[in-house]
């Protein structure tokens, strides 16, 4: 095994770890040969590490996510990789039994702030969606992907009603409208026009006044359930990142981010409205959404495209004359998805 010049002694004393403990988890693997860091990204808050595990058997491959920030301290960071760890047998006892696959945390390795898991086959939904969901596709192609929309929400359905816990009221729609107005002011501070503000939030207000009543449903919540974290493969979707799970969130809160972040598709001339419908309809279709109220959707629509936005803006992300060209268009084009809403609004109140 080659180490000493590309790794540093956290990753030399995982993969000896990971090395010996391996036959504990799977003991027909036969005599372990070693354990090899085969590729290592450095992230804003983490570092992924893919392993190759090599046993008598054959090769495994691994994911490691090993959580860094230089602002927190080390009993922190391990705090956070137990929970995230958590999270992800949390999931796994939730699916027992179900027709979907569960992603394998492999031993606990949070004493390194690491999570370690089995690397996933397959490509991501959300370049799926790229590359076969442009105006002109064929319907063979539409159709395969309307059906792994759907699959994506019958996945969350599964979650959320088997972990459905009880109803938040009028102050779950308080704690709502709070976001909204700190997500809009942060789009403010990053270019949004300001003049948005005040109609935004009396239309959420109004929303929430006339649909929220009847409560919010309390669940376990992704929270960052989108295209972008599913990966398609020949036993269909594996749901990834666990880091921001909400043991007791609401529903709207995934089941918007995944609707929202297919509309944004819409921002790219060669996406056409109807395509991305049909991919909302089929998601909505497998999720049976019949338990929550499409007006108070919107309003968590709304605060999920401003995460978006906030997301795209150059001092989140890379800088650069492209990406300040692309968040200047995605400004220009969210101000015109607003204005929209906000005229779908008053005409349904007109």
């Amino acid at each position: 095994m080659v180490r000493d010049l590309m790794y540093t002694e956290p990753w030399n004393e995982i993969l000896d770890n990971l090395s010996s403990s391996w036959p504990l988890y799977h003991p027909e693997c036969g005599q372990i040969i070693g354990a090899d860091l085969i590729r290592r990204e450095r992230r804003a808050h983490c570092e992924i590490g893919e392993i190759c595990l090599t046993a008598s058997s054959g090769k495994t491959s691994l994911i490691a996510k090993r959580l860094l920030d230089s602002k927190q301290s080390t009993p922190a960071l391990i705090s956070k990789a137990q929970q995230e760890l958590s999270n992800i047998l949390s999931y796994g006892a939730l699916l027992c039994g179900s027709p979907f696959q569960a992603l394998e945390a492999i031993g606990d390795f949070t004493r390194y702030h690491t999570v370690i898991t089995r690397k996933g086959d397959g490509r991501s939904l959300k370049d799926l969606i790229k590359k076969h969901a442009r105006i002109g596709t064929t319907s063979s192609r539409m159709a395969a992907l309307e059906a792994l929309c759907e699959e994506a929400g019958r996945w969350l359905s599964w979650i959320h009603h088997r972990s459905r816990k009880a109803v938040q009221l009028a102050d779950h729609a308080d704690a709502l409208i709070h976001g909204l107005h700190a997500k809009l002011e942060q789009g403010i501070g990053l270019g949004l026009d300001a003049t948005f503000m005040n109609p935004l939030l009396k239309m959420a207000k109004g929303l929430l006044t006339t649909y929220g009543h009847e409560g919010f449903p309390v669940v376990m919540t992704h929270n960052d359930f989108t295209p972008e974290n599913l990966l398609v493969n020949d036993n269909g979707i594996l749901v990834l990142d666990y880091q921001a799970v909400d043991m007791a969130g609401t529903a709207y809160s995934d089941v918007a981010l995944f609707t929202t972040y297919l509309e944004t598709f819409a921002k790219y001339p060669l996406f056409g409205a109807r395509q991305l419908t049909l991919l909302k309809q089929a998601f909505l279709r497998g999720y049976d959404a019949h338990w929550l109220r499409p007006e108070v959707l919107r309003v968590y629509q709304l605060k999920a495209m401003l995460v978006f936005f906030a997301y795209m803006s150059p001092s989140n992300t890379r800088s650069g004359l492209l990406q300040h060209l692309r968040s200047s268009y995605y400004r220009r084009w969210l101000q015109s998805w607003i204005t929209s809403e906000l005229n779908a609004f008053s005409g349904a109140g007109s």
